[in-house]
């Protein structure tokens, strides 16, 4: 059985899962707001998690050709790093970019109460 990377090549697998990522986190764009639209939150977000594989497995095997067996763990840990260093700063970046409403989430997600409200 051939592999995605054995077919389209090391260079290619990264770009073309990134690009299979990309199509189905559009496609959750056409969410509704009821359950009906339970089987596209499904779908695309299986099939994207699955291009965001192929662009891991696709980077890993890219970044690691040609060198001795003593230093693939090296290199495959730094590619690790890499990638943990991106995911830990979208993190923080997304936390300084949200809206001041959510706040009320850090509460419990019951919004504080103001004085002088019914206390039960």
């Amino acid at each position: 059985m051939t592999t995605p990377i054995g077919k389209i090549g090391s260079k290619a697998t990264p770009i073309v899962g990134g690009i299979l990522q990309s199509v189905f986190t559009v496609g959750l764009l056409g969410l509704g707001g009821d359950r009906s639209w339970m089987w596209l939150l499904l779908v695309a977000g299986f099939a994207g998690g699955v291009g965001n594989m192929v662009v891991i497995v696709g980077f890993m095997v890219t970044a690691t050709p040609g060198l001795a067996d003593h230093e693939h763990g090296r290199a495959t840990g730094l590619a690790a790093m890499t990638q943990q260093i991106g995911h830990h700063h979208g993190h923080a970046d997304h936390e300084r970019h949200r809206p001041r409403s959510h706040d009320r989430h850090r509460h419990g997600g019951c919004p504080r109460r103001s004085e002088g409200g019914d206390a039960g």
